[in-house]
């Protein structure tokens, strides 16, 4: 089983042995600073969910992977020098063992998309790659050499350094700058049909960004060339330091983000002298899941002997 728990909901895909997708389900958390016990609840009575969808006991679950957006160590501790990162740190592996049984490892969402990309994706016979979340905020999933890279606190791929990044200033991701710029934008008198996107009262989204750029709108394209900028500077500091073959886009905003491939490629010419490749993952935003999944179902090969005799 594979759980992917964002800040704002969670996901939860039941795999076979054969990393078959049997069942799915999500849920969102209340709000963003929930305390612990509710967030462990949502997480838990999801999961319940997904296994009754796909009509599997709880007490069949072989092995659980929880992705996170913060950085998870090899011991799995998760690093918590970071308000965001501490909202993750709710013993959540502890909290799914007592109430169900279940051997429970936490990794980094980003490393689960890594993994998930090279198993399903676009990174399939590719050595050296970024996975990019660009959603909310930037953070990667490296592979060098075949193998997922950590760090000493499991904080390889955090992009915190982009605040100092001249032309980025931070690690906000695609979904948030286009909210942003929309945001600035109808702040003004700029004729835009962004105006009438939403709903009254309603945000602006990066959907709605994207879809009035596609019908033309001029504000809406100014916003995708920023956005394309934005991209090429944030891939030309991973492709300077690491020189991956490989560059995916990943997450819910990769499918309206294939669109920011091209110009973003054009532009990377003038940040970086190491080539690389740009693509938009076919994932979409089951990439963390899968790659739990893909995680889980390693554990279980790698110790089926012990799992047989547990359950003898």
């Amino acid at each position: 089983m594979g759980i992917d728990v964002g800040v704002l909901k969670t996901t939860v895909v039941v795999a076979d042995l054969r990393g078959r997708t049997v069942g799915r389900a999500s849920e969102p958390f209340r709000g963003r600073e929930i305390e612990a016990e509710e967030r462990i609840g949502v997480i838990s009575q999801t999961a319940l969910l997904a296994l009754e969808a796909a009509g599997v006991a709880p007490d069949q679950v072989l092995a659980v992977t929880v992705g996170l957006a913060a950085p998870v160590g090899r011991d799995g501790n998760i690093l918590v020098s970071q308000p965001f990162w501490r909202l993750f740190d709710v013993g959540l592996k502890k909290a799914l063992h007592d109430l169900h049984g279940w051997e429970v490892v936490l990794e980094n969402d980003a490393n689960l998309a890594a993994l998930g990309e090279c198993w399903r994706g676009a990174g399939g016979g590719v050595q050296d790659l970024a996975v990019l979340l660009a959603g909310e905020r930037f953070g990667a999933g490296l592979v060098e050499s075949g193998r997922l890279l950590h760090g000493t606190a499991g904080g390889a791929g955090e992009m915190a350094y982009l605040d100092m990044v001249e032309g980025v200033g931070s690690a906000d991701g695609l979904a948030a700058l286009a909210r942003l710029w929309a945001a600035e934008a109808l702040a003004g008198e700029s004729k835009t049909t962004l105006r009438t996107a939403a709903a009254p009262g309603g945000e602006v989204t990066a959907q709605h960004v994207f879809a009035a750029a596609a019908q033309g709108d001029k504000v809406a394209l100014d916003i995708l060339d920023r956005l394309s900028d934005r991209l090429a500077r944030v891939v030309s500091t991973v492709a300077i330091l690491l020189n991956p073959e490989l560059v995916v886009i990943g997450g819910a905003v990769a499918d309206s983000a294939s669109v920011l491939l091209e110009p973003a490629a054009r532009k990377l010419a003038s940040y970086t002298a190491t080539p690389l490749r740009l693509a938009a993952s076919p994932l979409g935003d089951a990439i963390v899941g899968i790659g739990a999944v893909r995680h889980a179902l390693d554990r279980v090969e790698k110790n089926s002997l012990d799992l047989v005799l547990r359950r003898a």
